[in-house]
């Protein structure tokens, strides 16, 4: 059997969602802001529910699929990475950037040290926790069964698996991206 630690269900796979994103809702002001540094869908929907004017921004995507999310809601995409990591992404933002003030609205747990890259670069760079991910909760009986092939999606999904569930040494374990291969 296959499960799949993500907030997305897909055919042929066991969906077992152990994160959700809750948003800030504090407001936010946009004003003097030219670009902003999206490195994940749920920071665009964060901005999004808070109703400000952000489509008419520069938006600077990770990744295709928070590109889509962008241009769904309406926002202009002026960048996607070449390489979805954070660090590489960094850098290839230095040069695009030297002349811009920059938001970069984040969850509250990052593994990337972007903002630091950046700021360091003499970028004009505010960030700003726009939401949070949490774990679900599970009883011990919704554990994978034995010989399961566990996909985990983000390092938060693997810290939430081990919340919920002890590891069971049949389990093969496959890591979308690095930064979730290195905490599993």
């Amino acid at each position: 059997m296959i499960y799949l630690f993500s907030d997305k269900a897909h055919e042929g796979v066991v969906h077992l969602p152990l994160i959700r994103i809750v948003y800030d809702t504090s407001p936010i002001n946009l004003e003097g802001i030219d670009a902003i540094i999206f490195t994940s869908q749920n920071s665009v929907k964060a901005l999004e529910s808070l109703g400000v004017a952000w489509k008419n921004k520069a938006c600077y995507a990770i990744g295709e699929a928070t590109a889509a999310t962008i241009q769904q809601l309406g926002g202009c995409v002026a960048y996607i990475a070449q390489q979805a990591y954070g660090d590489s992404f960094a850098h290839e933002l230095i040069p695009l950037l030297k002349q811009s003030h920059v938001l970069f609205p984040r969850a509250q747990e990052v593994v990337s040290p972007l903002f630091q890259i950046l700021h360091d670069a003499g970028i004009a760079i505010e960030e700003r926790i726009v939401y949070k991910t949490q774990c679900c909760d599970y009883p011990p009986s919704q554990a994978p069964e034995d010989n399961a092939i566990l996909i985990f999606t983000s390092p938060s999904t693997v810290q939430c698996f081990a919340k919920n569930f002890a590891w069971n040494s049949s389990y093969i374990a496959i890591a979308i991206g690095k930064k979730t291969a290195a905490v599993i």
